[in-house]
C-alpha cells in the first residue's frame, strides 16, 4: 500500500477543516451526488467524495455510491450501487471524466494521443498526478464524439499506463478554451472551494481540506497555479486484493476440487481428416469436462454464488459442478511428425465460442507451429451470452457484473482445461499416435485474438505454465477501446435510447472498467510478465501484433498493452509508439508490431466505420502475421517477417 498517510485522510481532513460550517457538515448525511459540478451528478469522476473509509481494505476506503448516485434511466429506472461499492477504489486503467461544457481538446498545451511525449510539458493543460510523489502520468485528453448536444459531451482524461494500486491520484485542468474561443468557465462548487468563498453547502465544506491539503499543494508543486485552475480532484485507485481476491479465490478454490490430473472428461467426437492438398487440421476433437460451478446457475446471465449476497465481503461457494464443452486441433503437422508437441491454449474473439479455433486464423498458426491446440468458451462474453448481454444493456445495466462474473467462472474453466491437457489427456488415446503421446506438458503457450488478447492477460498471468504469449489485433482496457470500436455502437444505441443524458452514457464506460478489472488485462497489468505473486511465471514474454487504425480493437490500446508488458518495437516501424523503445534482440523481452493498412486513429472517440476495410478483419489472416506468431510460439523469434514495413502490399 502506499503512502498510509494520504489514504487515511478523509476523517482527518474532515476534523481539521478551518470553515465554520464544518461541524454542520460533519453532522449532515453526505449527499448522493457531488456538487464541485453540480452540472450532472457524478461529475467529475472518478472522485474520493465517493469513498468511506475503512480499515478492513487494502486501500483504506470502501467505494460509497448512494442509492441514487448512478444513472437513472429515462423511465425512473435507478442503477443499483451494490456491485461497484464491493470495490475499495476506483479502476487502475479507466478513462477520467470532467464536464466542461464545450471544451476544446484542442487547446493550445492539450495532449492528444498522438503526441504523448508532452503530457510532461510545463504549459499542458491537464495533469494527473500521483498525490504522494508528484509523479505525473502519462496521459491524452478527448471529448466525447457521440451526444447530439455538445454541451453535454464529457472531456475523457485517458491515461496512457495503468495506475498504481491503493494509490491517491490528483487531476488538475487549466487554460482550456471553449468551442468560441475564450475559457471555459469553472463548476461553481469547484470555484467556491478554489476561491475560499462561503458556503452553506455541507457537501462542499467537507471536502474543502482536501482540497487546502492535498489536491491544490499537489498541483501548486507540479506548475499548476491554484487561480488558474478550472476544475480539480482526487480518486484511489482499488487494492490489489480488493480487485483480484474472487477471481484468485475462485481459481485456487476450483483446481483444489479436482484431480491433479485434470478434472472429469469425456470424449464425444474425433474426426480425422486426410491430411495435403492444403489441409491443416489432421484431428478435430470435442468434448466435455465437468467442472466446480461458483455460479447461481450454469446458464447466461448468472452471478457469483455468494453466501451473503448483501454482504460486500462475502465469500463466493461452489454451487454443484457445470458440463464444460471444449474444442481440441491436432495440426496435420503434428500427425506428421508423430513426436509429443507442445501445447496451444487459444482465447477467441468477441462472442465467438470455443469451436471457432477449427477454422482460420487459428489453425495455420498451429500447423505451422507444430502445436496441440485447445479452447474453450469465455463463459460470461461468449456466443451463448450474447442475449443475455443485450438484455442487460437494454434493460437494467445494474446486473453488469454477469459478465464479470460469468467472466471469473470462464476464466477457472480455461485453466481447468489447461490442467487436463496437461494431465489425463496426456494418455488419451484420441491424442496419440501408433501408442506416442502427442502432448509434451512441460510446454504450453497462449494466442488471444481480440477479445482473447484483452481478456489473454489475466489468463496468462494466473498460468503457471504458460511461458510465450501472441495478443493479436490486441488492446487493454476495454474502456480504453470501448467507444472507438464497431463493436460497441449497438450497444451506444441501446443506451442513447435507454438514457436522456448523453453524459450518464459516458459513465457507464468507466464504471464497466471498475467490474471488467478482475477478469481482464487492465487489473493484471502488473502482473504480465512476472506474475509469481499471483501463481503465475516470472519469465513470460509476448508478441503483439496490431493494425494501425484498427476500427474494433484500437491500435491505441495495442500501444497501452505493449507499454504495460515493456515490450520493444519491432522494425522497420511505420511509425513510433511513444514509451515502446526500438527492438534490439529478437530472442528475448517482448516485442509489438504494426502493420500499416493506409489508416489513422480516428480524431475522436468514434469507430471510423471502415467495414470490410478494417485491419481487425484483415491482419489475423496476413499470411506474415501468422508466420511471425507461429516463429514466435515456437522459437521465441520476435523478427519481423515483412520486407520492410508490413503493409497489405
Amino acid at each position: 500500500m502506499r503512502s498510509l498517510l494520504l489514504l487515511g485522510l478523509p476523517a482527518l481532513l474532515s476534523a481539521c477543516a478551518h470553515v465554520e460550517d464544518t461541524a454542520t457538515a460533519a453532522d449532515v448525511p453526505r449527499g448522493d451526488c457531488n456538487p464541485v459540478d453540480d452540472s450532472a451528478c457524478m461529475f467529475p469522476f472518478p472522485s474520493s467524495f465517493y469513498l468511506k473509509e475503512d480499515a478492513a481494505t487494502g486501500s483504506g476506503y470502501r467505494v460509497d455510491f448512494g442509492p441514487t448516485s448512478l444513472p437513472a434511466d429515462r423511465f425512473g429506472l435507478q442503477m443499483r450501487p451494490d456491485a461497484w461499492n464491493r470495490r475499495d477504489g476506483f479502476s487502475t486503467l479507466a478513462p477520467v471524466y470532467a464536464l466542461l461544457s464545450g471544451a476544446d481538446v484542442h487547446s493550445p498545451g492539450s495532449v492528444s494521443f498522438s503526441n504523448l511525449a508532452d503530457y510532461a510539458n510545463a504549459d499542458v493543460t491537464t495533469v494527473l498526478l500521483d498525490a504522494a510523489t508528484g509523479e505525473r502520468v502519462p496521459h491524452y485528453i478527448e471529448r466525447e464524439a457521440f451526444p447530439e448536444d455538445p454541451s453535454r459531451a464529457a472531456l475523457v482524461i485517458h491515461p496512457a499506463v495503468p495506475l498504481h494500486h491503493a494509490t491517491r491520484y490528483v487531476v488538475g485542468i487549466r487554460n482550456l478554451l471553449g468551442d468560441d474561443g475564450a475559457p471555459v468557465s469553472a463548476p461553481k462548487g469547484f470555484a467556491t472551494l478554489r476561491d475560499e468563498a462561503a458556503t452553506d453547502d455541507p457537501d462542499l465544506e467537507r471536502q474543502r481540506a482536501g482540497y487546502e491539503d492535498v489536491i491544490f499543494p499537489a498541483l501548486d508543486a507540479a506548475g499548476f497555479d491554484r487561480g488558474e485552475l478550472q476544475l480539480a480532484w482526487d480518486f484511489v485507485t482499488v487494492s490489489a486484493e480488493s480487485s483480484r481476491a474472487t477471481v484468485l479465490g475462485v481459481r485456487d478454490a476450483g483446481l483444489a476440487a479436482v484431480p491433479e490430473d485434470g478434472p472429469p472428461y469425456t470424449i464425444t467426437e474425433t474426426v480425422e481428416n486426410t491430411c495435403g492438398g492444403g489441409e491443416k487440421v489432421g484431428r478435430h476433437i470435442t468434448g466435455e469436462m465437468t467442472v466446480p460451478l461458483y455460479l447461481t446457475d450454469a446458464a447466461p446471465s448468472s452471478m457469483l454464488n455468494r453466501d451473503d449476497p448483501a454482504d460486500p465481503d462475502s465469500a463466493v461457494s461452489q454451487n454443484g459442478t457445470a458440463q464444460v464443452p471444449f474444442t481440441i486441433i491436432v495440426p496435420c503437422s503434428v500427425l506428421a511428425a508423430g513426436v509429443p508437441a507442445p501445447l496451444l491454449q487459444v482465447g477467441h474473439g468477441l462472442f465467438g465460442s470455443h469451436t471457432d479455433i477449427r477454422w482460420d486464423p487459428y489453425t495455420p498458426v498451429a500447423e505451422a507451429a507444430g502445436m496441440v491446440m485447445f479452447a474453450t468458451s469465455w463463459r460470461g462474453m461468449s456466443s451463448d451470452d450474447y442475449n443475455a448481454v443485450t438484455l442487460m444493456m437494454a434493460q437494467d445495466p445494474s446486473d453488469f457484473d454477469i459478465i464479470p462474473d460469468g467472466l471469473t467462472q470462464g476464466h477457472l474453466e480455461a485453466q481447468l482445461m489447461a490442467r487436463l491437457m496437461q494431465g489425463a489427456m496426456v494418455g488419451d488415446p484420441a491424442l496419440s499416435l501408433n501408442d506416442q503421446s502427442l502432448i509434451d506438458p512441460t510446454q504450453l503457450h497462449y494466442y488471444g485474438v481480440s477479445l482473447g488478447s484483452v481478456l489473454g492477460g489475466a489468463q496468462v498471468a494466473m498460468s503457471p505454465d504458460i511461458d510465450r504469449a501472441v495478443m493479436q489485433i490486441s488492446g487493454m482496457s476495454f474502456s480504453t477501446i470501448l467507444t472507438r470500436s464497431s463493436a460497441f455502437s449497438a450497444f451506444l444505441l441501446l443506451l442513447g435510447a435507454k438514457y436522456d443524458d448523453p453524459a450518464d452514457i459516458s459513465l457507464i464506460v468507466p464504471l464497466a472498467q471498475m467490474l471488467w478489472d478482475p477478469v481482464e488485462s487492465a487489473g493484471w497489468a502488473d502482473q504480465l510478465v512476472d506474475g509469481a505473486s499471483v501463481g503465475g511465471r516470472d519469465d513470460r514474454r509476448f508478441l503483439f501484433q496490431v493494425g494501425i487504425g484498427d476500427d474494433t480493437v484500437s491500435s491505441i490500446g495495442g500501444a497501452v498493452y505493449a507499454r504495460t508488458a515493456g515490450a520493444s518495437l519491432i522494425g522497420p516501424a511505420p511509425r513510433d509508439i511513444f514509451g515502446v523503445p526500438a527492438l534490439t534482440d529478437p530472442s528475448s523481452g517482448s516485442g509489438i508490431l504494426e502493420w500499416d493498412y493506409g489508416f489513422a486513429e480516428t480524431d475522436g472517440p468514434l469507430p471510423a466505420g471502415l467495414g470490410d476495410a478494417n485491419p481487425h478483419n484483415r491482419l489475423p489472416g496476413e499470411a506474415s502475421a501468422q508466420a511471425q506468431a507461429a516463429s514466435f510460439l515456437s522459437d521465441g523469434d520476435l523478427s519481423s517477417p515483412c520486407d520492410g514495413v508490413c503493409d497489405p502490399d
